[in-house]
């Protein structure tokens, strides 16, 4: 998978887009600046617009190409972010300090889901938000973006039991139009919800 990754974001345009997916973007503005933790953040569109928002930005992904890309969208906007490269397959997030974590259409085998999951809840502080949209398991035959294998779609008792250290403060499920890029664009159907670790 890194090889497919490596070649998708090797493209000079921005694959997913340069503006931040528009859920988190809604969620960011309402909150206060902090320590944000963006798992899998690819060419940086989500953590550059925190940063721009006064955020303390750590991001990673496999993807040294992905990596330059968001660099180079940071810089050009008078920005920093920390980016690390990093394998979700032997992820260790030590901090328990992120103010907040968010993911953008993360999706990961079953194996590697529920760690990933943890992981990053983990990495919060007590109360700490976890923002996420992802594809739900209904995505598949819209082939407007995702993976195309069910086991790596969601549904909202599989977030719950990953999720089951953390309370539930916003959920939504249903069909919405995104514009992301090449990769994510058209009528979808995505899971948006909210979590605050216990």
């Amino acid at each position: 998978m890194k090889e497919f990754w490596e070649e998708r974001f090797a493209q000079e345009e921005y694959i997913y887009g340069t503006e931040p997916n528009d859920f988190i973007r809604e969620q960011l503005d309402k909150m206060n600046p902090g320590t944000g933790l963006f798992p899998a953040e690819g060419e940086g569109r989500n953590a550059v617009y925190a940063a721009s928002k006064g955020w303390n930005v750590q991001c990673f992904d496999y993807s040294e190409n992905a990596k330059e890309k968001a660099l180079k969208l940071a810089s050009a906007k008078g920005l920093k972010i920390s980016y690390d490269i990093a394998d979700l397959a032997h992820l260790t997030l030590t901090s328990k300090n992120y103010d907040a974590a968010f993911v953008s259409f993360l999706h990961l085998s079953p194996h590697l889901r529920g760690k990933v999951h943890h992981q990053v809840l983990d990495s919060l502080k007590p109360g700490g938000k976890l923002v996420m949209e992802v594809y739900h398991k209904k995505q598949l035959p819209y082939r407007t973006g995702g993976p195309g294998h069910p086991d790596m779609l969601y549904t909202r008792e599989m977030l719950e039991e990953d999720f089951s250290k953390a309370d539930i403060s916003f959920y939504d499920e249903g069909e919405r139009d995104i514009k992301e890029g090449r990769h994510h664009h058209g009528k979808s159907y995505t899971i948006r919800i909210i979590l605050a670790k216990k």
